[in-house]
């Protein structure tokens, strides 16, 4: 499903999406700079490249939802702003042995202020939420994220990322991994049974812990039980 730009208050639903080379679902340009479109309650399986991508300065979709298996990568974001992605399930566990296991989700080229919550995302190659190459601003809140490789959540090159209330654990190095992800806040998280809790390299005004966030009470993260560092800086 080719979604265009221009369109507008357009809903995909109740799809069964399998076996396309590039995406089940695509959102090209898909709003009119302001409106966007919904996809929900649809099923992803076995799609070469991406299960479902925003791409091309798409802004203003609602992806809630939906449940991924066996993708490549499950959602893909490039140069893609202020969208919402909810209520997913996504395993990471790729069936077909012609198909890379990579990330779940991946915030790329400049993606900026994009709110990703309550995302539940398993088993994937690469970790389970990797936001990139200028993406500044994103939220990540809620959500379990378990057994990925990498990481729960990484941050690279990216700025101004608010993770809170999430759940990383069993990860290959860590519950969140940053890299030059400056004025980043971890709060209220439950980061144990990682190599490390949060490992931070060349990353300032990093805050762990702190005040409420939206009227959310968080308090600080939990880092017990890892295998190297509980917090690293």
């Amino acid at each position: 499903i080719l979604v265009t730009p221009g369109t507008i208050h357009s809903v995909v639903e109740n799809m069964t999406l399998n076996y396309n080379a590039l995406a089940g679902v695509m959102l090209l340009d898909a709003d009119n700079g302001r409106r966007g479109n919904t996809v929900r309650n649809s099923t992803f399986t076995n799609n070469g490249e991406t299960g479902l991508k925003l791409i091309s300065g798409t802004e203003g979709a609602v992806i809630e939802n939906n449940t991924f298996s066996s993708n490549s990568t499950s959602i893909l974001l490039q140069d893609a702003h202020n969208n919402l992605v909810q209520g997913n399930s996504i395993s990471g566990i790729v069936l077909d042995p012609l198909l890379d296991a990579d990330a779940g989700i991946v915030l790329e080229l400049g993606s900026r202020d994009n709110t990703l919550i309550d995302n539940d995302i398993a088993d994937t190659g690469d970790a389970g939420v990797v936001i990139h190459q200028g993406s500044h601003r994103n939220t990540v809140s809620g959500g379990e994220l378990l057994r990925n490789g990498d990481a729960g959540v990484i941050v690279n090159d990216s700025n101004a990322t608010e993770i809170f209330d999430i759940t990383a654990m069993h990860a290959s190095d860590g519950g969140v991994v940053l890299n030059n992800a400056h004025n980043t806040k971890i709060q209220g998280s439950d980061l144990r049974f990682n190599p490390s809790g949060v490992e931070a390299g060349n990353t300032n005004g990093l805050i762990l812990g702190g005040p409420p966030v939206d009227g959310v009470c968080v308090d600080g993260n939990d880092a017990s039980y890892s295998l190297q560092t509980g917090f690293e800086l």
